[in-house]
């Protein structure tokens, strides 16, 4: 259902939907299982108009919206972090996600900004990043603020 890659990528998601740490995930059919550090056993089943519920014993927890899933956790296509970046915005800025999951997104983006804007990240095109612009200038990081 999922490769090694997209269920490690999972792990943190389920901790934010459940708030607690989540200790195994695996395949169980079509759906696939996950046991919390509390030692519940937890069911994360796909619904027919794509979205991702989560149930820990008769309880739905929470219900993951398809988009959310299918970018987080299973990607059409690579895309560059300039591209990922846009996508994550545009979800921040959708009225079909849900307030939980804008929370997850904008913690996931403000990580990525903190590493583009600190690290030695080289963009290959323009990416506004909060209140700079951070471009490739002749193979040099160039950060301007937009005041």
């Amino acid at each position: 259902m999922l490769n090694p890659i997209q269920n490690q990528a999972l792990y943190p998601v389920l901790q934010h939907y459940t708030g607690c740490k989540i200790s195994s995930i695996s395949p169980d059919g079509d759906v696939l299982t996950f046991r919390t550090f509390m030692g519940d056993l937890g069911i994360v089943s796909e619904d027919m108009e794509g979205n991702w519920n989560i149930t820990i014993g008769e309880e739905e927890i929470y219900k993951i919206e398809r988009d959310i899933f299918n970018v987080l956790i299973k990607p059409n296509s690579k895309s560059s972090l300039e591209d990922y970046i846009e996508i994550l915005n545009e979800l921040t800025n959708s009225p079909e996600v849900s307030y939980r999951s804008k929370i997850l997104v904008s913690n996931i983006l403000i990580f990525l900004q903190e590493y583009i804007l600190n690290s030695d990240f080289l963009p290959k095109k323009n990416i506004k990043v909060g209140i700079f612009s951070v471009s490739n200038l002749k193979g040099k990081k160039f950060i301007n603020c937009l005041n």
